[in-house]
């Protein structure tokens, strides 16, 4: 029961930060923008096949510069993991924006949300992902076989 709390949550969250995310601008292309404004409005024109085709075209190259690229996203979570680095190195004060909190609970809020919008993004089954691997490693044994 717990662990399907965990996940209902974890998507429920997921889908708030991704929707944040668009609002905010982060998944807008203004070259996407401006190549779908140039396909011809379905719903008002009457289409011959090959208008239909190109407008067809149009959208679908439009998504594809809408479309984030997954490195780039890693590399961004992975520049959060830094930046919590960077806090441990500068005495990991209080953070910048919001003071309650340490520059590392901070940066790694930011690395988790950056998680959370790319699996949201991708519909990856991300809390159920954590619950099986939790429990696979509850399985695995003292430091994974591992002598160091």
């Amino acid at each position: 029961m717990l662990e399907q709390g965990f996940t209902d949550l974890f998507d429920y969250l997921s889908k708030q930060v991704h929707a944040n995310a668009e609002i905010k601008g982060f998944w807008q292309n203004d070259d996407a923008d401006y190549l779908d404004s140039l396909a011809p409005d379905a719903a008002v024109n009457q289409m011959d096949l090959d208008t239909s085709i190109r407008t067809g075209a149009i959208h679908k190259i439009a998504a594809k510069l809408r479309a984030r690229n997954d490195g780039e996203m890693i590399c961004l979570m992975h520049a959060e993991l830094s930046e919590a680095l960077e806090a441990l190195r500068h005495g990991n004060g209080p953070s910048d924006h919001i003071p309650e909190f340490s520059g590392v609970e901070e940066e790694m809020a930011d690395c988790i949300i950056r998680i959370m919008d790319y699996s949201a993004a991708r519909k990856l089954r991300l809390g159920p992902a954590i619950i099986a691997k939790m429990k696979f490693n509850a399985t695995r044994p003292q430091k994974h076989g591992k002598k160091f």
